[in-house]
C-alpha cells in the first residue's frame, strides 16, 4: 500500500516537472536547437534546509529519496502556460465529473480536518522545496514509514495552521506531544481504527510529517539538524556514488535516489502475494540485487532534461545467473550502424548496439531452471518440440549468425487501404549474410508447410524460390520436411522481387480483404525484415541513397543533440507525427460508426468534443530521445523530451 502510495507521488512529481519546461522554454520552436548551456555536478545544484544541503538532513537508511525544488515557482510555470489554460477547460473534464470530485473531496476534507485545500493553504506549506523519502521504522522495514519534509516559508504560519488542524481532528482522534531532545513532536492517532500514526514537527525551517507505526523519521532529522548524529544520506557511499555521477544542463528541478538494496530488504521483510510462483520472490531479489542504487535529476533548458544513474553491484552479478545477463554493461559504447538505414520519417525507434545473443540464451535458460525447475521444463519441452517440427535449430540457424546490434522501428502508418496499416521493419547486424539467409529460408519453409492443408504438400518449387542463389540449398531441400496442419490464414505462398539491386524474399499471407507480405532482404551487413515489403523498400532507398535518414531529420537532430557520439541504446518517438497519426486513426475509427443512428452520433460527439480536443493539447511535446551510456561501475542514461507551448486560442 505505501510503496504504491509512494509510486504515484515520484511519478505525479516527475510529470509536473515536465510542464514547467512550458515557460522555461517558452521561446523554444520545434526542431530548430537542442540542450545548450553548461553541465554541472547536480550536488552543486541542490537546495538545503537549515543552511545545510537536503540530502544532509535525511536519515542514510531511506529506501527512496525524493525532492522536488521550487515548487510554488512550479505551479506558477505550469498554470501560466497556455497549455494549462487549454487543457484545463477541455470537456473531457466535464464529462467525467472531476471538477465536482475534487470539490466534494475538498469539502470533507475541510469538514473533517478543518484544513482547507485552498492553492494558497497547500504552497504555504508545500511551496518551497518539497522532500519525500521511504525508510525503516524502530521495526525495521516490516513496518515502513513515509517521511515528508518541506522547507518553510517564514511569511506563512505553519504553526499555526497546523494547531488549527489538530483542534479540528481532536474529537475523533489522540493527540499528544512528546520533547525529544528539546524538540517537540506532535502525534495523531485513532485508538479505534488500526492504522498508521502521524507525527510531524518544525525543526527549524524544516516542516517534518512521518506517516508509520512510530516517530523514528522525525527524530532522526532532527538528530541532523542538531548535528548530534552524522548518519545523514547525503554521507553514505551509495548515494555519493549514485547521485555524484549526474550532471545536468540548465536549470535543476527534482532529484531521485533509490537504494536497491534496501529494496531487496523491504521484499525480504515483507510477505509475498498469495500465489506467488515458486521460487519467484528470490529470483526477484537476486535480480534487484544486482544494481547497488539508482540515481535521476529532472532539469530544463530549451526542454525537460532527465538524467539517471544505475550503480552495478559487481559482486552480486559476478555470483548470480541475472547478473550475468547484465555482462552488457561492461561492452564499450560505440556509433550505431543501423539508424543511417531507417527512413527520415519514422515515428519510433530503438537500437541496442551491445547484444551476446548466445549468452544471453544460455544464461536464461540457466535463470530459468534455477528460478523454477517445473516451469523451465515446460518452456524448454516446447522449445525442444518446435525445433523438431520446424527443423529450426535456435542456436545453429538464428543465434549463430546475429551480431551485436539489434534495431526495431514503426517507418509509418499507411492510412490509404482498408484499415491503418503500420510499416513495422526490424534490423539485425549479422556476421555471416549466407548463413542469415539460410537461417530466414528455413522458418519461411516452415510457415509454408504449416499454412498448407493436411496432408497436402507445398506446391512445387514453393520453397526453392526463397535461395535460389544461395548456398546449402540441395542439403535443405532433400531434408525431411515437418508434417502440414491446417492454417486460418490460408496458404501461404513465397516469392522473390529484386529492388534497386537487392533480393527481397517475401511471404504472401490471404486475408479476408488485402494481402500481408512480410519480407525480408540482407542490406549490407544487415538484415532487415519488415512486416510488408514497403517497409523494406524504404530501408533500402536510403542504403542507396535516394531517401533521406532519420538522421537526418529536423526532430530527431534537435533532440539528440546533446547524446554522446557512442552510445549502447538509443530510442527515440516523433510525438508531433505520432500525435497526428494516433488523431487520424481516431478519425478513421470514427468514420466507421457514425452511420450507427442514435448511438453513433453520441460516440461522434464525444470524440469530436473530448477526445480529439485531448489529444490536439498533447502537441505540447515534440519529441522524445534517450540514450543509455556504459561506464565504468555503471550505466547512464540520458532523456531528453522536446516541448513548445501551445498557442493562445
Amino acid at each position: 500500500m505505501k510503496k504504491g502510495i509512494l509510486g504515484i507521488v515520484i511519478v505525479a512529481v516527475v510529470a509536473v516537472g515536465a510542464f514547467v519546461a512550458l515557460k522555461v522554454v517558452k521561446s523554444r520552436t520545434a526542431g530548430v536547437e537542442g540542450p545548450s548551456g553548461v553541465e554541472r555536478p547536480v550536488t552543486e545544484a541542490l537546495s538545503s534546509y537549515s543552511g545545510v544541503a537536503i540530502a544532509d538532513v535525511v536519515p542514510s537508511d531511506v529506501v527512496v529519496f525524493l525532492s522536488a525544488r521550487n515548487t510554488r515557482s512550479t505551479w506558477d510555470l505550469i498554470k501560466n502556460s497556455n497549455f494549462w489554460q487549454q487543457a484545463s477547460s477541455l470537456k473531457i473534464w466535464e464529462s467525467a465529473q472531476l471538477g465536482m470530485g475534487l470539490k466534494n473531496f475538498k469539502d470533507q476534507f475541510k469538514t473533517n480536518m478543518g484544513f482547507d485545500l485552498t492553492e494558497e493553504n497547500v504552497l504555504g506549506l508545500f511551496g518551497q522545496d518539497l522532500s519525500i523519502a521511504l525508510l525503516g521504522s524502530k521495526e525495521g522495514l516490516a513496518n515502513p514509514q513515509l517521511l515528508l519534509m518541506a522547507k518553510t516559508d517564514p511569511k506563512v504560519d505553519i504553526q499555526g495552521k497546523m494547531s488549527a488542524l489538530v483542534e479540528k481532528v481532536k474529537p475523533t482522534v489522540t493527540v499528544e506531544e512528546v520533547e525529544y531532545n528539546g524538540q517537540k513532536i506532535s502525534r495523531l492517532r485513532n485508538p479505534n481504527v488500526p492504522g498508521p500514526e502521524f507525527n510531524y514537527a518544525i525543526i527549524g525551517d524544516i516542516f517534518a510529517l512521518t506517516i508509520g507505526v512510530d516517530d523514528t523519521g522525525i527524530r532522526k532529522v532532527a538528530d541532523l539538524v542538531s548535528k548530534k548524529s552524522m548518519e545523514a544520506l547525503g554521507s553514505s557511499t551509495q548515494y555519493k556514488d549514485a547521485v555524484g555521477a549526474l550532471k545536468i544542463r540548465g536549470d535543476l528541478r527534482g532529484i531521485i535516489f533509490v537504494n536497491m538494496s534496501k529494496i531487496v530488504d523491504l521484499i525480504k521483510a515483507m510477505p509475498a502475494p498469495e500465489g506467488t510462483p515458486k521460487g519467484f520472490t528470490e529470483g526477484l531479489e537476486q535480480t534487484l540485487g544486482t544494481i547497488k542504487s539508482v540515481a535521476a535529476a529532472v532539469g530544463f533548458d530549451r526542454g525537460m532534461l532527465v538524467k539517471l544513474f544505475f550503480v552495478k553491484n559487481q559482486e552480486v552479478a559476478a555470483a548470480s545467473p541475472q547478473g550475468q545477463l547484465l555482462t552488457g554493461w561492461d561492452s564499450l559504447p560505440k556509433e550505431t550502424q543501423s539508424l543511417k538505414y531507417l527512413p527520415e520519417d519514422s515515428l519510433l525507434l530503438t537500437v541496442s548496439n551491445s547484444i551476446d545473443f548466445m549468452k544471453i540464451w544460455d544464461v536464461w535458460q540457466k535463470n530459468l531452471e534455477t528460478q523454477n525447475a517445473d516451469q523451465a521444463k515446460a518452456i524448454l519441452d516446447g522449445l525442444a518440440s518446435f525445433e523438431k517440427d520446424s527443423g529450426v535449430q535456435i542456436k545453429q540457424d538464428i543465434l549463430s549468425w546475429l551480431d551485436d546490434e539489434v534495431c526495431f522501428s514503426i517507418t509509418n502508418v499507411d492510412m490509404s487501404g482498408l484499415f491503418p496499416f503500420p510499416h513495422l521493419v526490424f534490423l539485425a547486424k549479422v556476421k555471416d549474410g549466407g548463413k542469415a539467409l539460410e537461417g530466414m529460408q528455413k522458418i519461411a519453409d516452415y510457415a509454408v508447410h504449416k499454412s498448407a492443408p493436411e496432408g497436402v504438400s507445398a506446391p512445387a518449387g514453393q520453397t526453392a524460390g526463397l535461395s535460389e542463389n544461395t548456398e546449402g540449398d540441395t542439403a535443405l531441400l532433400s531434408s525431411p520436411q515437418p508434417t502440414p496442419s491446417p492454417s486460418l490464414l490460408g496458404q501461404i505462398k513465397v516469392s522473390e522481387e529484386e529492388y534497386n539491386g537487392v533480393n527481397i524474399h517475401f511471404l504472401e499471407v490471404q486475408l479476408p480483404y488485402q494481402t500481408l507480405n512480410p519480407s525480408y532482404a540482407l542490406v549490407n551487413n544487415f538484415l532487415v525484415i519488415g512486416i510488408n515489403k514497403d517497409s523494406v523498400k524504404h530501408v533500402i532507398d536510403v542504403s542507396k541513397g535516394t531517401s533521406k535518414a532519420v538522421t537526418e531529420d529536423s526532430a530527431f537532430r534537435s533532440t539528440t543533440a546533446d547524446f554522446s557520439p557512442k552510445v549502447n541504446q538509443v530510442a527515440f518517438l516523433n510525438m508531433e507525427k505520432t500525435l497526428q497519426v494516433v488523431i487520424d486513426i481516431t478519425n478513421w475509427a470514427n468514420n466507421l460508426q457514425k452511420g450507427r443512428g442514435e448511438a453513433g452520433a453520441q460516440t461522434d460527439q464525444i470524440i469530436q468534443e473530448n477526445v480529439i480536443p485531448f489529444l490536439e493539447s498533447l502537441r505540447v511535446f515534440k519529441s522524445i530521445a534517450v540514450e543509455a551510456v556504459n561506464e565504468n561501475h555503471g550505466i547512464k542514461e540520458t532523456m531528453y523530451v522536446q516541448m513548445e507551448d501551445l498557442k493562445k486560442k
